[in-house]
């Protein structure tokens, strides 16, 4: 993944967040606007999902301090006075506004905030870790595959460098050579030398190339082999699937 993709996907994640929370937000607004004014659900709806918003955040970071670490106490220790202190905020807020429970005589209006407080509060909290903790899966699965390709890469780097001086130098003999006796094909072999170097150097170090440029490549490379030998060489290049050459 380059470094302009991975600037997108993470663009591409805070606005995902973004438009989380303000949809919670949303849903809080259309909840408490059967009861309150648009203005007082819309900054009832905003108290309450801040505090959710920070419990996640906040756990997302105790994860990979905690739990990614194997320090298991620590996370719940932390995490339970986060979650504590983000229920009796919660319910202490919601206190200042105006009873909107009707029929709910059962409980008293603290307890009934409060337990309201205490499911969404850990339902985010549970959502965050399984959250973070597949995100980090993901994120180390990814490093590993750049640090596979990188390898590869430098395999192939270092493959090039071996034969890539070695080819040469035997082309530009069978070049001299031909050249010396006037051969017809000495014209034709320097043509086809100078296209497969400019792929190499130039064509071929780009992140993606064309599977046609490729194979046209190989084709060159081989018909060079085959103008260096005077005996028609036994080399058989067979191409499957939809490459249009």
């Amino acid at each position: 993944m380059t470094r302009e993709e991975r600037h997108i996907n993470q663009r591409l994640e805070i606005w995902l967040h973004i438009g989380v929370w303000l949809l919670l937000v949303s849903v809080y607004t259309l909840i408490f606007t059967r009861f309150l004014s648009f203005e007082l659900s819309l900054l009832r709806g905003i108290v309450n999902v801040l505090p959710m918003a920070a419990i996640f955040y906040i756990n997302i970071w105790l994860v990979d301090k905690f739990i990614e670490r194997k320090r298991y106490i620590y996370f719940t220790l932390f995490s339970f006075f986060l979650f504590a202190a983000a229920t009796l905020l919660r319910a202490e807020v919601n206190l200042l506004f105006p009873d909107i429970r009707p029929g709910m005589i059962f409980l008293s209006e603290r307890k009934s905030w409060a337990l309201g407080a205490l499911v969404t509060n850990m339902s985010i909290a549970v959502i965050s870790v399984f959250y973070q903790m597949l995100y980090n899966r993901y994120r180390n699965e990814q490093r590993n595959l750049a640090i596979i390709n990188e390898q590869k890469e430098a395999q192939l780097q270092a493959l090039r460098a071996q034969i890539n001086p070695h080819f040469l130098f035997n082309t530009l003999n069978n070049i001299y050579s031909l050249a010396v006796v006037k051969s017809d094909k000495t014209a034709e072999m320097v043509l086809k030398l100078s296209n497969l170097l400019r792929y190499v150097i130039y064509d071929g170090k780009a992140e993606q190339v064309e599977l046609k440029r490729e194979a046209e490549q190989i084709q060159e490379f081989i018909a060079l082999f085959q103008m260096r030998s005077e005996e028609p060489l036994n080399i058989h290049f067979d191409i499957k699937g939809d490459a249009i050459i």
